[in-house]
């Protein structure tokens, strides 16, 4: 991401050479910092080749070649860094966003990013105020907007969650970014949030796991486009009302309960299916009964019981159109 040095966002689809080439030298300068002068093994010679592969002048880059096409020395297959710049000009560059801070720090010191706020966030629940704090992955901006429209996001390497992962309760990353961002700056409105995949050697996405409304969106493909995001598959909530109602009440709610459970010292065994909560992932998983008779009965008791145990709706077999309103 390129700023200016006022720290003004830059549009991210001019210029590209030049930016293929700052990204080349700035990484050619970190390889030795971070291999810390020990020889770089086959292994991670073949795992940059993944990343730099494309990038600037063949007799530059020494990873200017996937594995596998070392011989070619034009139109060679790009990257994940060559495809992150080439999605970021066509497709992110398409929407009135612009990239302007990344690992912005509320309430802990960020070594390498912006620190927006130094105390941490307050959200205010039905329960208790809960104090978070964190590093949000990267911001977008829409400039000349009052209040300022504001996209969180976050990088995944991996596999990334779905957008009825975070309305159902089960994925907390993208509203708590959002409730965080409009904590620390004064004037703003995040308007959406995403999941934005990068992952060696050619996936990248920045639409994953979409939480926003149709107001603020637009069809990828679409000649022009007027709106802070743009979709593959389109959002759930149909006015952006909608999206901030379930920000403001929704999100904290849920906050709330998961922060009086743990205060409570209440810890069980998921109320989720085995498949959902990663089962195969735990250490615990040969001590740990999760049928799913034994889930029901789990939460009919804490429902009963009136315990501070927070419950994801998704738990509950439930359809994001009851839990939340989308209009």
């Amino acid at each position: 991401m390129l700023v200016t040095k006022h720290g003004e966002a830059v549009h991210p689809g001019v210029d590209m050479p030049m930016r293929r080439e700052q990204l080349l030298t700035i990484a050619l300068e970190q390889i030795p910092i971070a291999f810390d002068g020990e020889e770089i093994s086959e292994f991670h010679d073949a795992w940059l080749r993944t990343v730099l592969a494309g990038l600037g002048d063949p007799d530059r880059n020494p990873y200017y070649a996937r594995p596998g096409h070392e011989e070619i020395r034009t139109e060679v297959p790009q990257g994940l860094f060559g495809r992150i710049l080439e999605h970021e000009s066509t497709i992110v560059a398409k929407t009135t966003t612009r990239p302007r801070w990344t690992e912005a720090s509320v309430g802990q010191r960020s070594d390498d990013g912006t620190v927006l706020q130094d105390g941490c966030a307050t959200i205010e629940t039905p329960n208790e105020a809960v104090d978070v704090h964190g590093d949000i992955d990267r911001i977008d901006l829409v400039p000349d907007t009052t209040p300022t429209e504001l996209v969180v996001r976050d990088y995944k390497t991996g596999n990334v969650p779905r957008e009825k992962d975070t309305l159902l309760g089960l994925k907390f990353q993208l509203p708590l970014y959002a409730l965080l961002a409009e904590d620390a700056l004064e004037d703003i409105e995040v308007v959406g949030g995403a999941y934005y995949q990068v992952k060696p050697p050619g996936q990248v996405s920045s639409r994953r796991g979409q939480v926003t409304s149709k107001e603020m969106v637009e069809w990828e493909e679409a000649e022009e486009v007027e709106t802070p995001l743009v979709y593959r598959r389109k959002p759930v909530f149909e006015t952006h009302d909608a999206f901030r109602d379930f920000l403001k009440t929704e999100v904290p709610k849920r906050l709330g309960e998961v922060a009086a459970g743990i205060a409570a010292g209440r810890f069980h065994p998921t109320v989720v299916d085995s498949a959902t909560a990663g089962c195969d992932f735990c250490d615990y998983r040969q001590v740990c009964d999760v049928r799913h008779h034994l889930r029901r009965e789990l939460i009919d008791s804490i429902r009963e019981e009136e315990k501070a145990v927070y419950i994801p709706p998704i738990a509950e077999g439930c359809d994001v159109e009851s839990v939340v309103e989308v209009e």
